[in-house]
């Protein structure tokens, strides 16, 4: 175990070296840990044969952390752990996060244009989730559109491809328009980033939301859980019962089931 640890620190200290010399200062890499933790309610770990749990727990973290206003799940055709387990575990998870946005994409052989308006029908409304938290934006920071445009030109650093702005909502404008609504009080901005570099605010708030993203997946597996169907067959009806209840007839050979939730 210690082996592995060092091993994954070693790995991750690569990763943000390079990162940083290639200009992604605040480009970082998923923590499995964390994804796993999160998925478990939902999607046993223990389970062998993929990493169908790392499907459920991002869809998870996109949602509850407002990563992105889609994830789209490109995967090939008969990947039993995605398409037979995950993707149905999904619908709970959108039941869950009504808002959000889940598109599974199988590589099984359908032509391009059936493929293309899936994605085109989902990017539809995330474009929509997406001008809603522009809009939010700029009314949070005073700004309109115009004045955000105008200050990123004087600012060519905040037009770069390499520029990330700290995490305030999935759309990277709304991002953008956070960024430069902090920016315009430079005093403010400067104070919190000194305080977040010396006490790890944003590192601390972090955990306390992945806590409380796991109670609540928690209770939601568990509420889940105690909906459990049972399915029984059912006495079989004469020719004169199927004609009063006017049900169709069940072909030779063959049991009607009873449900229960």
């Amino acid at each position: 175990m210690a082996t592995l640890w060092a091993g994954e620190k070693v790995i991750r200290t690569l990763f943000q070296t390079v990162a940083k010399t290639l200009g992604l200062y605040d480009f970082k890499l998923a923590n499995m840990d964390q994804i796993a933790d999160i998925s478990h309610a939902f999607y046993d770990n223990n389970l062998r044969g993929g990493e169908g749990h790392m499907e459920v727990g991002k869809l998870i973290q996109n949602v509850a952390y407002s990563k992105v206003n889609m994830t789209l799940s490109v995967k090939p055709f008969g990947c039993m752990p995605s398409s037979s387990v995950s993707d149905g575990i999904q619908s709970m998870i959108t039941e869950l996060y009504p808002q959000g946005i889940f598109l599974p994409i199988e590589t099984n052989g359908d032509g391009a244009v059936n493929v293309y308006s899936r994605v085109q029908m989902q990017l539809f409304k995330a474009k929509q989730h997406a001008q809603k938290e522009v809009d939010k934006a700029l009314a949070d920071v005073g700004m309109t559109m115009a004045e955000v445009r105008a200050y990123v030109e004087k600012h060519p650093e905040l037009n770069s491809a390499f520029h990330r702005a700290p995490h305030m909502a999935g759309c990277s404008a709304a991002d953008l328009v956070y960024d430069v609504g902090a920016r315009k009080n430079k005093l403010s901005y400067w104070k919190n980033k000194a305080i977040n570099a010396v006490t790890g605010r944003d590192a601390k708030e972090h955990d306390i939301a992945h806590e409380k993203l796991l109670d609540v997946a928690r209770r939601a597996a568990a509420r889940t859980n105690k909906k459990r169907s049972v399915v029984s067959v059912a006495p079989e009806l004469t020719d004169a019962q199927i004609e009063d209840q006017a049900r169709p007839a069940i072909p030779a050979g063959r049991k009607s089931l009873k449900v229960v939730n």
